[in-house]
């Protein structure tokens, strides 16, 4: 135990004391958690109210899993001495961890009153805030905190995510492109890749000249290190499957991936899952019961999953996460399995020269207008690339909103951050034609939405026919879907889940036919259930099928009444059939790889 000094030596106690504090710092920032709590114990022991020794233990107590503990330190840190910033900066990140947030975000303004001058809390600010989704209020905290340090690698990130959320494509791009380059980060490189799908500026040969330009900084330098694979060439065994994402839980992905995992014939493949989810959830768990073997990786470093994948000896992996977030492209690049393939978060290419296939369907990726220099990998079909199932208990199907209220209501429910110049001049030139009409858009608050209304105001259309409504989630995007008569896609970034679950509650949707397969997903959806007449092959054409058919109240009524039975009766939704086709796609990706060995 330390102790303190006799007499003649008082003069330096202080001196060792710090010193102490010192190790434990360094025993801290090193991960040695069992040192950390060793010398605080010596430290306070010799000297009870020493306030740097109790945060440190707050710290370490919130890194040990006890917050309520934590919380009790840092407090009591701050009794001691309440002119510390860093003190309340911490308290506050983990008061809004505990779900506290207005005192956290109260804990960290605090800090900021007695250091102004320091950068992290300003960020750390703008994270909660990006947390509560206030995004204007997180925009300006992470620029104060650039503002002192313009290479603030985290705020720059939290900026660029808060931009892209308000629509701000151009400098959100600006600000991943910055990322990217002084970073040298795959993952804040991939961020600024799927983003570029969103923007109407650019075209396939950008985008994949740009997956390209990924998979030759990041992924080429591993593909010397790759090892043999020893797997059993036998073509029609039983065979190891595995599927990789950051999003098996109450996601897009986890939405679409349940039906293929609970139909999988378990006598012709074992599946494996590799779950990056930090936070599961109940479908989360009721995924892992469709799983063979499921493994928790979102601790592991891409070498680790690489190898756990080549220890499990996994015959055909499934990447479904793309370059979205949380994405492991960096484990595929080492190759881990014979076989790999990318599927269902994102229907382009990645761009890497050792995902061996990307999944589509004849409307994705249609014969007669897409050629092999918009991919990279090998494309192979399935008959439709989705398999959708709406929540377990959803909404009945009510008349036609119209009737209701005597206005005809448009709809967006898909993401703000897909919404383009190019889709609110569509949009505006459809409120023009409808008289009486109003378009619902899903946004959070802020002055992204004044920006809307004054595009709209600007053309001619008054801002009153314009209202919002926050993004839900779960069940209530049925219930608001069933308030929409008409649903618009959004262009050049089609919509996926949200177009799906307008489709089940009787909303018919318009789509507009990109040059991309990421701009597709409506022509899919549409012709997979027999309405590929709802499909625009332009901006004009697009304009003029929702006006007719806003003024074919007949033809909305009857979709409204039958568009559930057509979906239930579609491959949209046979979850058997989606499963025996895949599965002959994974066996002939395995017998090409058996026969080219």
């Amino acid at each position: 135990m330390l102790r303190l000094c006799d007499p003649a030596a008082a003069y330096n106690w202080h001196v060792k004391i710090d010193d102490a504090y010192q190790l434990a710092l360094e025993h801290y920032q090193a991960n040695r958690l069992t040192d950390v709590a060793r010398v605080l114990r010596q430290i306070l022991a010799a000297r009870p109210d020493y306030s740097d020794a109790i945060h440190l233990a707050g710290l370490l107590a919130h890194r040990g899993g006890t917050s309520p503990k934590a919380v009790a330190f840092i407090r009591r840190a701050i009794l001691i001495n309440p002119n510390v910033a860093d003190y309340y900066d911490d308290l506050g990140l983990i008061l809004a961890g505990q779900g506290d947030a207005d005192a956290g975000i109260e804990a960290i303004q605090k800090a900021i009153a007695l250091r102004p001058e320091q950068c992290r809390p300003y960020k750390n600010l703008g994270t909660l805030y990006s947390d509560r989704r206030q995004w204007d209020l997180a925009i300006e905290c992470f620029r104060k905190a650039l503002a002192l340090d313009p290479a603030y690698v985290e705020a720059e990130s939290g900026l660029a995510n808060a931009l892209t959320e308000t629509g701000e494509l151009d400098d959100a791009i600006a600000s991943y492109r910055r990322l990217a380059q002084s970073e040298n980060d795959p993952r804040l490189a991939s961020k600024l890749l799927n983003l570029l799908h969103f923007h109407s500026d650019y075209g396939p040969s950008q985008i994949i000249g740009a997956h390209f330009e990924w998979d030759q900084t990041f992924a080429a330098p591993l593909r010397a290190s790759i090892q043999p694979h020893g797997n059993d060439p036998a073509p029609h065994r039983r065979l190891k499957v595995g599927y990789v994402s950051p999003d098996f839980r109450q996601h897009s992905i986890g939405r679409f991936i349940a039906p293929l995992l609970e139909n999988h014939d378990h006598e012709r493949v074992e599946v494996f899952c590799y779950s990056d989810v930090s936070w599961p959830d109940a479908l989360t768990q009721r995924l892992q019961l469709c799983a063979d073997l499921w493994r928790d990786t979102a601790y592991m470093t891409d070498q680790q999953l690489a190898q756990q994948i080549r220890d499990d000896g996994i015959d055909v992996l499934f990447d479904l996460a793309a370059h979205t977030e949380g994405n492991r492209l960096m484990a595929f690049a080492r190759k881990p399995a014979p076989v790999q393939a990318s599927y269902l978060a994102n229907c382009g290419t990645t761009g890497l020269r050792t995902i061996d296939y990307r999944l589509t369907d004849p409307y994705l990726d249609s014969p007669d207008e897409f050629d092999d220099s918009f991919h990279r990998e090998n494309r192979i079909r399935l008959n439709s690339y989705w398999c959708y199932e709406p929540f377990a208990e959803p909404l009945e199907v009510i008349g036609l909103p119209e009737a209701l209220t005597g206005a005809l209501a448009f709809g967006y429910v898909n993401h703000f951050s897909h919404i383009t110049t190019r889709a609110l001049d569509a949009w505006t030139e459809i409120l023009a034609r409808v008289p009486g009409s109003h378009l619902a858009i899903c946004a959070d608050p802020g002055s992204h939405r004044n920006k809307i209304i004054s595009h709209f105001e600007g053309r001619g259309v008054s801002g009153e026919r314009v209202q919002f409504m926050r993004r839900p989630s779960g069940e209530a995007c049925f219930s608001q879907c069933a308030q929409i008569d008409i649903a618009l896609d959004s262009f050049p970034f089609a919509g996926s889940t949200a177009s799906c679950d307008a489709l089940w509650m009787g909303v018919p949707l318009v789509s507009l036919a990109g040059r991309t397969a990421v701009s597709r997903s409506g022509v899919s959806i549409l012709s997979a259930i027999g309405l590929a007449d709802l499909v625009a092959r332009t901006t004009d054409e697009y304009v003029e099928l929702v006006v007719q058919l806003a003024m074919n109240r007949d033809r909305r009524s009857m979709l409204r009444k039958t568009q559930r039975d057509r979906m239930r009766s579609s491959p949209l939704m046979d979850a058997a059939a989606f499963s025996r086709d895949f599965e002959s796609v994974i066996r002939r990706m395995w017998v090409a790889w058996c026969a080219g060995r």
